[in-house]
Formats: structure tokens, C-alpha cells, sequence
């Protein structure tokens, strides 16, 4: 009976974890549309360096952004046990589906990243400086991503087969 309890445990901080970055996300996306759609309408210019260059290439930015949105909201309907082990069909197109989404989503955001970053061409080389952070700051959310699903794999029961 104690490791159902641990399980559940583990379970229900795992869904409160998923909805708060979730939550996060939809915050930022959001926050990022009504900061630059009226910019993006009336053509005008934002002041801050950061809200310029999502104006001045929308389609290269929310592609990136919508991409990411989807890769990250499909991810932990990927991981669940419940859809691993009785829609196995399902889970493994939807897998399919979110690679091609995490790899377009990466290829934006790096083509982004190189040539209309507010750091500069030399953002990802150079991180003393906190606009240059956000290179490292992909890289570290990148791994934090891949070793919680990792570890998400090796500890939740997988389906026989």
C-alpha cells in the first residue's frame, strides 16, 4: 500500500511541476502577442531591444514560439502512463509528431537565435553578460527537459510488450 501512496506522490507533483510550466508558457506567449500584435499592425517600432526583433521578424519568431508551444504541451500527454499503455497507437504518432515539432522548433529558434538575437552574433559564445545568458539558458533547459523525461521513463511502469 505504500507504494501506491509514493506513486501517487510522485504523480501528483509531477502534474502540479507540468501545469506550472505550462502555465508559464501560456504566460509568456501570451504576454509576447499583446506585446507585439498592435507593433506588428500599425508598424510601429517597440523601444525595447528584445520586443524589436520579435516585431521585425514575426513569422521566424512565433513559428519558433507556436512550434515550442505545442512540443511543450504535447510532451507530458506523450509521457503518460495511461496513454503509453492503453493507446500505444496513439502514443507513438503523437511521438512522431512532437519530434518533428522539438526539431522545427529548434531549427527556428537557432536561426533566431544566430542572426536576429538582441545579444548580437556572439550571444551564444560570450555569457558574462545577462542579455548573452540566454544561449546558456537554452542549453540548460534543454538537458533539464531531456533528464526529467528521462527519469520519467525509467521510474513510471511501461507498458508489457
Amino acid at each position: 500500500m505504500a507504494e501506491v501512496t509514493l506513486g501517487r506522490n510522485k504523480l501528483r507533483t509531477a502534474q502540479v511541476g507540468i501545469a506550472c510550466l505550462a502555465a508559464i508558457i501560456m504566460a509568456f506567449a501570451i504576454s509576447r502577442l499583446i506585446n507585439d500584435v498592435p507593433h506588428v499592425v500599425n508598424g510601429t517600432i517597440p523601444e525595447e531591444d528584445v520586443d524589436r526583433e520579435y516585431v521585425a521578424h514575426p513569422w521566424l519568431a512565433y513559428l519558433h514560439v507556436g512550434l515550442a508551444i505545442v512540443y511543450l504541451l504535447g510532451a507530458p500527454i506523450q509521457l503518460a502512463y495511461r496513454i503509453r499503455s492503453k493507446h500505444y497507437t496513439f502514443h507513438r504518432r503523437l511521438g512522431r509528431v512532437l519530434l518533428v515539432m522539438g526539431l522545427l522548433c529548434g531549427i527556428f529558434a537557432v536561426i533566431f537565435g544566430a542572426f536576429f538575437s538582441f545579444g548580437g552574433p556572439w550571444q551564444a559564445p560570450d555569457l558574462l553578460s545577462f542579455p548573452d545568458s540566454f544561449a546558456a539558458a537554452f542549453w540548460i533547459s534543454f538537458a533539464l527537459h531531456a533528464a526529467f523525461a528521462e527519469w520519467w521513463i525509467r521510474t513510471t511502469p511501461h507498458p508489457p510488450g
